[in-house]
């Protein structure tokens, strides 16, 4: 029994089947590492780990404003803003946002 070559694989135009491909953690890293490589060519490995040590939190975060970065060094420069999770972020500096809206 032959089966319809689009019944067999995932539609990643419905949503259903984009959140269940992007919709965990290590999916959406790769989510946006790859949304990333589109708009700013292909990622150094250095950083495309750094992205993957983010936090939850500071991945939801670098989703929302990956569209905003016009080269690597912008990306670069927000990954290196962003505090590791050993670090307190209650020093009362900028955010990661508030320091790549102020460029």
């Amino acid at each position: 029994m032959a089966y319809p070559l689009q019944e067999r694989y995932i539609n990643l135009l419905t949503d259903f089947d984009f959140k269940r491909v992007f919709g965990t953690e290590p999916n959406k890293v790769l989510l946006i590492v790859q949304l990333l490589s589109r708009t700013l060519g292909e990622l150094p490995n250095s950083i495309a780990e750094k992205i993957d040590r983010l936090s939850w939190e500071q991945l939801n975060t670098l989703s929302q404003i990956l569209l905003e970065f016009s080269n690597l060094e912008d990306l670069l420069a927000w990954l290196e803003s962003v505090p590791s999770e050993e670090e307190d972020s209650s020093d009362g500096s900028d955010t990661p946002e508030e320091s790549l809206r102020e460029r």
